[in-house]
């Protein structure tokens, strides 16, 4: 039962990814687009777990506690993820980024929790690297300009940032003094929210740029770009919806399997599963190609995982 929990939190990080990739795709024309998605997802967010808990809130100090780090990791996360894309490749990004929400709590379990350390598990790590490397490395016939330090300084801050956050998660889950799981999520989004409107009404404040319209502009023009704006508003709330009712359960469900499965075999699992299915969804939905490096990347992930199960 342990193990279909799993499974069924990495289809629903899959399906999160395949969100967040329509977003940027529909939606994101400029940075002030970027920062609106975490607090579109934070609104819905609280609303459903909030509603979803009886509209009741638990308070605990430590789970508040946890609840802020956790919301400053991930605001950090995105702040990384907005940047890097001017100093190098996203795809080497994305790999550090799931190394690091892999390797972190893997050995967190190991040395802190005294987890038990198998032949399976050091293979399936080697194997799952292994597979994370190849689908980064750079096709032959695309030529691109060396990535700048700070390139490098970004992914190894989310390689640190992803990981903590799964270490978080996995502290808060087995100390006595937590509260309830949905009443913790609720604080998590809620802080989560309250750090994301606050970047962004910081941007809108001091760095945005001011479009000018021109003063010519006819009544046309005027209605077609109020038209675009409220059809661009529609897709980011569906959107934004979509991602947080898959974000949102698949966390519940890590959060429920980090109380019984050990930090050195959920996590490993759920990031394997993960990059799996939402490789296939971006083939399927997005009609990407899938080379031979890739294909071969993919099965290695696969292996990697099934061999956490032994």
């Amino acid at each position: 039962m342990q193990y279909f929990l799993i499974v069924l939190s990495t289809l629903f990080v899959a399906g999160q990814f395949t969100f967040n990739k329509m977003y940027q795709k529909y939606v994101v024309k400029s940075t002030a687009a970027l920062l609106l998605f975490p607090v579109l997802t934070g609104i819905i967010a609280v609303a459903l777990f909030l509603s979803l808990n009886g509209f009741s809130l638990a308070f605990g100090a430590f789970s508040f506690g946890i609840a802020v780090g956790e919301a400053i990791v991930l605001t950090l996360c995105m702040l990384c993820g907005i940047f890097v894309v001017k100093f190098g490749r996203v795809s080497v990004y994305t790999v550090f980024m799931m190394l690091g929400g892999m390797l972190l709590p893997f050995i967190y379990g190991l040395i802190f929790l005294g987890e038990p350390l198998s032949v399976f598990k050091i293979i399936g790590i080697l194997v799952l690297v292994a597979g994370l490397i190849l689908s980064a490395l750079p096709d032959k016939n695309s030529a691109g300009e060396k990535p700048k330090p700070v390139f490098y300084l970004l992914c190894f801050a989310v390689f640190c940032l992803n990981g903590g956050v799964s270490i978080l998660s996995k502290v808060h889950q087995i100390n006595a003094d937590a509260i309830g799981t949905m009443d913790f999520m609720v604080w998590l989004y809620l802080m989560q929210l309250a750090i994301s409107a606050l970047c962004f009404g910081v941007y809108m404040l001091f760095f945005r740029k001011k479009n000018a319209f021109p003063a010519s502009e006819n009544l046309s023009e005027k209605e077609e770009r109020r038209r675009a704006f409220q059809k661009s508003a529609l897709w980011a709330f569906l959107i934004s919806l979509g991602y947080m009712l898959f974000s949102g359960f698949g966390y519940l469900l890590q959060l429920n399997a980090a109380k019984e499965i050990e930090a050195s075999l959920l996590y490993p699992i759920v990031t394997g599963g993960s990059i799996l299915f939402s490789t296939l969804a971006a083939w399927a939905v997005f009609k990407e190609k899938i080379n031979l490096p890739l294909w071969i990347s993919l099965a290695l992930t696969f292996i990697g995982t099934v061999l956490f199960m032994f």
